[in-house]
């Protein structure tokens, strides 16, 4: 019995064995299949480009790589390769394509389609690329000196080396350019048929041609964009789509288009600390186009920007924008060249954006900050710059939090408010009041960590407000002598409250509070005045949007005794001594309203819609608050108002415009094409009017007073805008005082210039 049952254990033992043993056979023959359906195809290198019995069959691709959805295949490309949206169809080559995949750029597999296959981007979107780009064999693609192609009649072009797809040859007039070499292929860049639709502007789409197929082939040793008499602009551009890729070294970009006409310095690739962290801008200008290109500080393309005059009206909406070029299309006449200035002194920060917070007769105050935003924001700063060399004197470091500044009525000590402290990296409310000549602390009043709120610092006369906005515990409003930095007194509210004080020196402590306003003395604390306004704060409409931050805390504005405040439906003037209304404007819900001054404000509305942000043709109407009427009104949305005696200088639709300040009639508009209604307004707007000068995008251009004509671009200057705090660095961006502007900037400098180097 004993050995009928070992007997039948071993056959037990052995059976499962057995079935381990297929079981482990079959798996690695089904691995072994799905590896052979999961590889990505290879295709055959044809000697004889005649002999089509070697291509490729669509049969043989048209399968789905993997059976499990869970799992994505990765497809990384082996070199730069265009992008088609929609599948290509019937084998003839669409040259309607926007943008090309880098080399590296890596794309989720959904399957192959004979000579293409169907990925999946980082955003979800389905594309379509050439599959040769992802295989091993353009490995062997060589870049060559620039040769000029000119085929023959009967000469087709092939999406990639043996691929099935091509296309004819339909205009050979204009030779054909190449700097890459497969074998006995070369690669062309060929332009579109049309070059934009409602979406945006075509790039060249990179093709390929045999050998067998050329006529001719030149090598071109040298090409001058000041001089495109031998390559035509178009030549060069789609040269420039070819080779111009994020990583190309600087001496290649040199070699193929010449000493560009200007250099100057880039935006800061680096956010915590950009001291060494710029690089350079390649300028090539001509009238009827500039090509910028920046570079990092290791000399390699970082971007590239065609900048184009605007021959037909829909090229407005074209703009095309991705990670290797640009293409923008900006004014209706000839290109301004760039002028360069002779400086007082320019001063380079350590972050990327410096901006004027104040001046005094010896010190300059700069804003630094690294631009970031929502987890991004690392760094920002504060320093002094000697007035008459520039020289930075001190400098605090407000880390990734910020800081608030109010200067004293004499212009020798500033207060500054920094939330966090630097060198213990670690939240610390701190007010100090420093001695601008050298930074050194005259005093300093910290304020509780807890309960954790909102603390929020203003200014009366010599006096400093810190508020705290909380909902744990009741808020709190505390005043400090200026000059000793000792309490005067404090207050707390149970009810939600906001101070409308900011850097002026009024004469009260602006409270509102529910619907009311009350004005609290500066040494007492005591109500002086109250005022009864249609609604609670916390319950205005939120269907205006006015631009008080122009108005608050400019560097060199002077104090005014007035506010206008909006609340409910209406926006006020109040008179702040007294607190009397002197006007009202009653708000619209198809309305937008902008302060210009004291006295006027632009008033924007749709006459089509009943909502402003639904509306597509609009008016826009010049308000007197003093007299409670409407002036004039235009056509079109106008803003970013400044008035110079009896004219105002402003936008209308995003076009620098002149406009009779009694009459409203439009005196002159410049070929700058307006995209109001592409960016946000902040982004193109008159700035000054002594001389006059305009912010495209992110460069500076000083416009003639008289006629609008584009006298220059200004040479050097590049602007840029913190997401989340623009509205506060935008009041430092330009600034006149006398005879002196005062510039900031996105690429660290901060500069000081006499108005007579820009003089009309």
């Amino acid at each position: 019995m004993g050995y009928w049952v070992t007997s039948r254990l071993h056959v037990f033992w052995c059976i499962v064995i057995m079935v381990v043993g297929v079981i482990l056979f079959v798996g690695c023959m089904r691995q072994s299949e799905v590896g052979i359906q999961t590889v990505k195809p290879s295709i055959k290198v044809i000697e004889n480009p005649s002999d089509t019995s070697s291509i490729p069959q669509t049969t043989s691709l048209n399968q789905r790589v993997t059976e499990s959805q869970d799992i994505k295949e990765k497809v990384m490309l082996k070199f730069s390769a265009p992008i088609f949206k929609e599948k290509p169809i019937h084998f003839q080559i669409p040259t309607e394509i926007y943008y090309y995949g880098l080399t590296g750029d890596s794309y989720d597999l959904l399957t192959y389609d004979g000579d293409l296959m169907s990925l999946t981007t980082a955003a979800n979107e389905q594309i379509w690329i050439p599959t040769w780009y992802s295989i091993l064999a353009v490995n062997d693609i060589r870049e060559e000196a620039l040769t000029r192609i000119t085929v023959k009649k009967s000469a087709k072009l092939s999406l990639f080396p043996m691929s099935e797809w091509k296309r004819e040859i339909t205009k050979i007039d204009e030779p054909l350019y190449s700097v890459h070499k497969w074998k006995e292929w070369y690669g062309v860049p060929i332009y579109p048929e049309h070059f934009y639709n409602e979406n945006g502007d075509y790039a060249p789409v990179m093709l390929w041609v045999h050998e067998s197929d050329i006529a001719e082939k030149e090598e071109v040793t040298e090409v001058n964009l000041g001089d495109v008499s031998d390559i035509s602009l178009m030549g060069v551009q789609q040269l420039t789509e070819d080779i111009f890729q994020i990583g190309v070294k600087q001496s290649v970009v040199k070699q193929l288009l010449g000493q560009p006409d200007i250099v100057e310095k880039a935006y800061s690739l680096i956010y915590e600390n950009v001291s060494e962290g710029y690089g350079e801008i390649w300028r090539y200008e001509q009238e009827n186009f500039h090509l910028s290109l920046s570079f990092s500080i290791e000399k390699t393309l970082e971007e590239w920007r065609w900048i184009l005059p605007i021959t037909r009206n829909d090229q407005v909406t074209t703009n095309r924008d991705n990670d290797s070029n640009i293409r923008i299309f900006d004014l209706q006449s000839a290109l301004p060249s760039s002028t360069e200035v002779d400086w007082n002194w320019r001063n380079r920060g350590t972050l990327r954006f410096a901006y004027l917070e104040a001046v005094t007769d010896d010190v300059v105050i700069v804003r630094g900050d690294d631009g970031g935003f929502s987890g991004m924001h690392y760094a920002s700063n504060l320093y002094a710059l000697d007035q008459r060399t520039g020289k930075k004197l001190w400098q605090i470091d407000a880390g990734p939090a910020w800081s608030t500044t109010i200067l004293d009525e004499k212009g020798e000590n500033m207060t500054v408010y920094t939330p966090y402290d630097s060198e213990s990296k670690s939240y610390l409310y701190r007010v100090r009041h420093i001695r601008l000549s050298d930074g050194k602390t005259l005093w300093t009043y910290e304020l509780p960590l807890e309960p954790v709120g909102r603390w929020k610092m203003s200014s009366g006369d010599n006096v400093i407000i810190l508020s705290r906005e909380t909902f744990e515990e009741d808020g709190l409003i505390i005043v400090l002598d200026t000059r000793t930095g000792k309490v005067k007194w404090e207050k707390s509210y149970k009810e939600q409250f906001e101070i409308l004080n900011e850097k002026r020196r009024d004469p009260y402590v602006l409270v509102q509070q529910q619907q009311f306003l009350f004005a609290v003395h500066l040494q007492t604390g005591n109500v002086q005045w109250e005022l009864s306004l249609d609604a609670p704060w916390s319950e205005v409409k939120q269907k205006v949007t006015i631009d008080f931050e122009e108005r608050k805390g400019k560097p060199l504005q002077a104090n005014m005794p007035y506010l206008l405040k909006k609340h409910g439906d209406n926006l006020s003037l109040i008179d702040l001594r007294s607190g009397n209304i002197l006007s009202r404007y009653e708000l619209k819900l198809n309305g937008d309203v902008e302060v210009v001054d004291d006295q006027y404000v632009l008033v924007e509305a749709t006459v089509d819609a009943p909502h402003l942000k639904e509306g597509r043709t609009f008016e826009t109407s010049f308000y007197d608050v003093f007299e409670e009427k409407i002036l004039w009104t235009v056509s079109g949305r106008a803003s970013n108002a400044k008035i110079e005696g009896d004219r105002i200088f402003l936008e209308i639709d995003g076009v620098p415009s002149a406009i009779d300040k009694w009459t409203g009639r439009v005196v002159w508009q410049t070929s700058i094409i307006g995209l109001g209604h592409l960016n946000p307004p902040f982004l193109t707007r008159v700035l000054l009017t002594e001389p006059l000068l305009f912010l495209l995008g992110d460069e500076l251009f000083h416009i003639n007073k008289e006629d609008g004509s584009i006298k220059s671009r200004i040479h050097d200057v590049r602007f840029g805008y913190p997401e989340g705090r623009d509205s506060v660095l935008w009041s430092g961006l330009l600034n006149r005082d006398g005879d002196i502007i005062y510039l900031g900037s996105a690429n660290g400098y901060f500069s000081k210039l006499n108005v007579n180097e820009l003089e009309d």
